[in-house]
Parts: C-alpha cells; sequence; structure tokens
C-alpha cells in the first residue's frame, strides 16, 4: 500500500510543478515534475498490480483511498498546470507592482534586471504609450513578455493582430511571445 513517502513524493512533485508552470522561463520544472509522475505513477502502477496478484484487488474503502491518492494528486496536478491559473495568480499577485513600475517607465525611470512583485524582470522599455516587461531570455520562450498599454486599446491591437500566443490579463495589460511587433 502506498505510504506516506511516496505520497509526499508526490505531492512535491506537484508543487515543483505548479511553480514551473508560473513563467515561460520556468515550464522546464513543469516538465520535469511531469516525466517524475509518471515514473512514481509506474512504480505506483507495478506494485498495484503485484499486489492484486495476491489480493485479487479486494481492499477495504481506507486501502482503496491510499492506493488512489498518488494518481489523484498527479492528475489535480495537470489539470492545475493546464488551466493557466498559477500564472494568473502570480501575475494577479503582482499587478499593482507592476502598474506602479509601469507609471515610472513611462515617466523615463530605467529598470536593471529584478524582481517586480512576483515576476522577475530582464529588461524594461517603453514604446510610445506601451510598455514592455520582458520576463523571459531564454530562446525557448522566445523572449516572452507582458505588456501594459493602460487605456491605448488601438496602439496594442495592432501588436495583438500580428502576435501569437497571446493572453489578455485586462485593464491594459497583456501576455505574449514570438513575432511581437512593438514599432507603431
Amino acid at each position: 500500500m502506498p505510504g506516506p513517502i511516496l505520497i509526499a513524493l508526490t505531492a512535491l512533485v506537484l508543487v515543483v510543478g505548479i511553480i514551473g508552470s508560473t513563467g515561460p522561463d520556468l515550464d522546464f520544472l513543469m516538465w520535469g515534475s511531469i516525466l517524475a509522475g509518471l515514473t512514481i505513477g509506474g512504480v505506483w502502477l507495478l506494485t498495484l498490480i503485484i499486489v492484486s496478484a495476491d489480493t485479487r484487488l479486494r481492499f477495504d474503502r481506507k486501502t482503496w483511498a491510499r492506493w488512489l491518492t498518488p494518481p489523484s494528486i498527479f492528475f489535480v496536478g495537470i489539470m492545475i498546470m493546464a488551466s493557466g491559473f498559477p500564472a494568473s495568480a502570480r501575475f494577479e499577485a503582482s499587478r499593482t507592482a507592476l502598474e506602479q513600475a509601469a507609471a515610472r517607465a513611462q515617466a523615463g525611470d530605467h529598470f536593471d534586471a529584478g524582481w517586480i512583485g512576483l515576476v522577475q524582470v530582464y529588461d524594461v522599455q517603453v514604446d510610445g504609450t506601451k510598455t514592455l516587461f520582458q520576463i523571459s531570455t531564454s530562446d525557448y520562450s522566445s523572449k516572452c513578455s507582458l505588456a501594459y498599454a493602460g487605456t491605448d486599446y488601438a496602439a496594442m491591437s495592432a501588436w495583438v493582430s500580428t502576435a501569437w500566443n497571446v493572453k489578455s490579463y485586462g485593464h491594459g495589460w497583456w501576455y505574449g511571445c514570438q513575432g511581437q511587433n512593438w514599432s507603431d
């Protein structure tokens, strides 16, 4: 029967995956946790097959609950990662700090790479009424960015139409990767 160590390991893999799903440069954590979860699942399945030969799967409810806990944790983790909720929650927790940083950038302040709220920012650029927060440096994630245009939807709509993988966070905030065109 799965013990507390296997359940704790599965939960740890879930937490690492959720953290990895919050940003473009951390997605290797997400994929690594999925692979680790599949490995744990293989061990779990092999153990279940061995045990079922002796018991013919005649378990009481408590035993079934312990057997189903690791795969349940894994599938709940996959659903949370696929939902996009962790990245949205991280952005929402950082929205106020990012809006203040955008206002300061529009006023001419210079930013070094660092954290703004819970978002690691590698570069801040201002183009007209738009502020770009580069949140990725890897070639794999193609320099994903958060963009703030405030109420200037027309300025952002040209960028949105030529970019792909774009998501609106509302209230003038956008997220996108690759194909970004920041010229007016």
